[in-house]
């Protein structure tokens, strides 16, 4: 078995690689862009050569990263007004059009129906979402779409991206196992406590955009608070030292796959023989976004080890049976990009 560093790196030469061919495919129909953009696009062309060559996503330079950003505007102001979304509630009907096709099921209320979505609920800034749950109500989540009024088409890929959460078994055993931690005696007394604490809880906020939120009960000052509680810490150690290693694995593996995914759904032969030069648009923003990733908020880290590892898994499919039951994979990823040994 491949080290994870290595595999990591095959996977972004890899997508690398693909992104570069579809840009060279579908540049012809980039041409007569205004200098500024030219210049961007070339520097943009160039990146990828770079990132095709070594795989290394963190050496990616400043100008380069900017100019993944720039090549993701270009493409979303060149789509013309009717093939993209122009509000919230489109991008979700826009993006929910693209999974039903994919996933070749008859209509968006079935989808919704097999999303398992039981209501609604909006924010303060007028985006939306809805919960799900799984079958047996018991784990509740929430997708999360968000509309950019600047980056419409970008919003659209966003939307199908929360979409594939809702569907993947992975979500499902990730909060499966998480379930689990209501059988540690007074740990639910804890996180209501924790809760409670302004800096507590800004401290998990921050936690939780690096790595999966279970590792804050590592965290001595609430491993004090928790004894101090009459939290079953035996219980809790054995929780988490059996449990943490396959969460970080998961965490990582439902974001590269629904980043990966997306572009699956694009490439649906049946979507682009529909509008073929507007969809080989998108087709590319979802690539470039997916290499965008670990330098993008709110989890670049868990994006960075989830979208090479799952394209390297997708390249070697006889692969990833064995590293997704590999308690030894997952605790070499935890030790080498979290920072937690077992």
């Amino acid at each position: 078995m491949q080290d994870i560093q290595t595999i990591i790196t095959l996977g972004y030469k890899s997508l690398a690689s693909e992104t570069l061919q579809h840009f060279d495919m579908i540049s012809p129909d980039l041409r007569d862009q205004p200098r500024e953009f030219a210049e961007w696009l070339a520097t943009y062309r160039a990146s990828l050569e770079s990132l095709r060559e070594t795989g290394d996503i963190k050496s990616l330079s400043n100008e380069g990263r900017d100019s993944l950003k720039a090549a993701i505007e270009i493409l979303d102001m060149g789509i013309p007004a009717p093939f993209k979304p122009h509000d919230p509630l489109s991008s979700i009907s826009f993006a929910l059009n693209i999974v039903q096709l994919h996933l070749n099921i008859p209509s968006a209320e079935e989808l919704i129906s097999k999303m398992g979505l039981k209501g609604s609920y909006k924010r303060a800034d007028g985006n939306g979402g809805f919960v799900w749950s799984d079958e047996d109500g018991k784990l509740a989540q929430y997708f999360c779409p968000s509309f950019d009024p600047n980056r419409p088409a970008l919003s659209a890929i966003g939307d199908v991206h929360e979409i594939i959460h809702a569907l993947q078994t992975e979500t499902v055993e990730l909060h499966r196992r998480f379930s689990q931690r209501r059988e540690v005696r007074r740990l639910l007394d804890l996180e209501s406590r924790l809760n409670s604490s302004g800096p507590l809880k800004n401290r998990l906020a921050a936690m939780v955009t690096k790595e999966h939120q279970l590792t804050y009960f590592l965290d001595p000052e609430v491993q004090e608070i928790a004894r101090g509680m009459g939290v079953d810490m035996e219980h809790l150690d054995r929780y988490l030292k059996e449990h943490l290693p396959a969460f970080n694995f998961l965490y990582c593996f439902v974001e590269g796959d629904a980043f990966l995914k997306t572009v699956d759904m694009l490439r649906n032969p049946q979507l682009v023989q529909r509008a073929p030069k507007q969809i080989n648009s998108y087709i590319l923003m979802a690539l470039t976004y997916a290499l965008l990733a670990p330098s993008s908020e709110p989890k670049p880290k868990v994006y960075e080890v989830g979208v090479g590892m799952v394209r390297h898994m997708r390249n070697n499919p006889g692969e990833q049976a064995t590293l997704s039951s590999s308690r030894e994979f997952h605790e070499e990823l935890t030790r080498t990009y979290f920072q937690r040994a077992f």
